[in-house]
């Protein structure tokens, strides 16, 4: 980490202790990430790759990269009460390794840090009067490059876990990319959005809903072409609404290794307590996170409408406008994204499908030369005597048992519903004859 605070993922691969996460790393080194706790500060370095002309990449988009788009979460931000600290350490180093360091200053009216390496962090006050000044509550940040390391059906687990012990979430990003690359930053601000030929009063065209405020920024540096391009909606601080929605260039920010136009929503305050809360309550119906997947979707396409009006001035029935096509083609394939993050293979089921396709008859083998008694207290030994759980495999054993018992609190409330229906009167739990 340098002292700007940016984490180098390249330095972060070499030097981190996470062997379960080399691979997903291997696969999106960046040598400029963006790591900043607040604002976008992402667009500093120049697009060394290849050069780029106007808005367009290099490379053509490949629709079989990702052809229904990729759907995720980018930061989380929150407080949970101090007596919950060192629960959610261990369930930090959990998810994001053992290694952090522990720096006595800190910010947000917090004087200490816990810094994991993937730009995680734990505030929380050592005094009591610190205490008293944050309510007794300590706050966690979980930033960009962190989320990337997760798959975002994990990342759903994690806050499960975290609403389980009453976290108050501050800040919850979602996002979408368009690998089909639809329209560009610089395009769509040109197309929803003009000003008077002086740039004096009211705009002329305005051709979006759910925000008053444009902004574009795009710049470029010599030949090198764009190394920004970019268009935000609204305002962020005391002066928004809660709400602010960046479309970038992903292609640029990332230096060329994510073919994609992203659209970034940001969540503050209320609109990200009641966004956390509809995610988390989605997470967990079914086990191939389709209805989190549905809540994302909604969350993102329906933070901005972009409709053709009929009026200069405004339009009345709104609804009754007529979409963009290509915002209506981005709504559509939204509805069939999948959740971004990599594939979660390792799961008890599929374990157990393995051990009895590739190794049971190895097994058989041995206990029918040694003897079932002698081997199988051979392997009961090994299993107890031997600590091999790694860091993913504790994750799948939470994700096992977590499922588990959501199926099983399931399971208990439509037995609720049949009996109802029956006109049965359930016996109430503990209850004896």
């Amino acid at each position: 980490m340098d002292r700007a605070g940016k984490v180098d993922k390249r330095t972060y691969l070499e030097n981190s202790k996470m062997v379960s996460l080399a691979p997903i790393l291997e696969a999106e080194i960046c040598d400029n990430p963006h790591l900043v706790t607040r604002g976008l500060n992402s667009q500093s370095g120049s697009l060394t790759l290849q050069e780029v002309e106007a808005d367009q990449p290099p490379n053509e988009p490949s629709e079989t990269l990702s052809p229904q788009g990729q759907i995720g979460i980018h930061w989380l931000r929150g407080t949970v009460h101090h007596r919950e600290r060192a629960w959610l350490i261990d369930r930090l180093k959990l998810y994001f390794g053992t290694e952090y360091e522990e720096l006595e200053r800190g910010f947000w009216s917090y004087d200490r840090i816990l810094r994991w390496p993937s730009g995680v962090m734990l505030l929380f006050n050592s005094t009591e009067e610190g205490l008293a000044t944050n309510n007794g509550r300590i706050a966690v940040e979980i930033p960009g490059f962190a989320c990337d390391l997760l798959s975002t059906m994990h990342l759903g687990q994690l806050m499960w876990f975290l609403d389980k012990h009453q976290f108050q979430c501050a800040r919850f990003d979602l996002y979408y990319d368009d690998y089909r690359r639809r329209i560009t930053p610089r395009a769509l601000y040109n197309t929803v959005y003009e000003l008077p030929d002086d740039d004096a009063g009211p705009a002329i065209r305005n051709d979006f809903q759910r925000f008053r405020v444009i902004t574009p920024g795009w710049k470029g540096k010599g030949k090198q072409g764009l190394i920004e391009n970019m268009v935000t909606f609204g305002r962020r601080g005391s002066f928004g609404s809660g709400a602010f929605l960046r479309i970038y260039d992903k292609w640029l920010e990332s230096r060329g290794l994510v073919n994609a136009i992203r659209y970034e929503i940001e969540l503050c305050q209320l609109k990200a307590k009641r966004a956390f809360a509809d995610v988390v309550d989605a997470f967990g119906m079914d086990s191939d996170g389709a209805a989190m997947l549905r809540k994302c979707g909604r969350i993102i396409g329906g933070s901005i409408d972009f409709c053709k009006r009929t009026d200069r001035a405004g339009d009345k029935n709104l609804e009754r406008l007529e979409r963009f096509s290509w915002w209506q083609s981005i709504l559509t394939e939204i509805g069939q994204a999948k959740l971004a993050g990599k594939k979660v293979i390792r799961t008890i089921e599929k374990a157990v499908e393995w051990v009895d396709r590739q190794v049971i008859g190895t097994l058989q083998m041995i206990s029918t030369a040694k003897g079932k008694a002698e081997y199988v207290a051979h392997i009961v030994e090994k299993c107890i005597g031997q600590d091999r759980l790694r860091l993913h495999h504790q994750r799948t054993i939470d994700e096992y048992n977590l499922v588990q018992s959501r199926r099983d609190e399931y399971d208990r409330a439509q037995s609720r519903e049949w009996s109802e229906k029956l006109g049965i009167v359930a016996e109430p739990v503990g209850f004896v004859r």
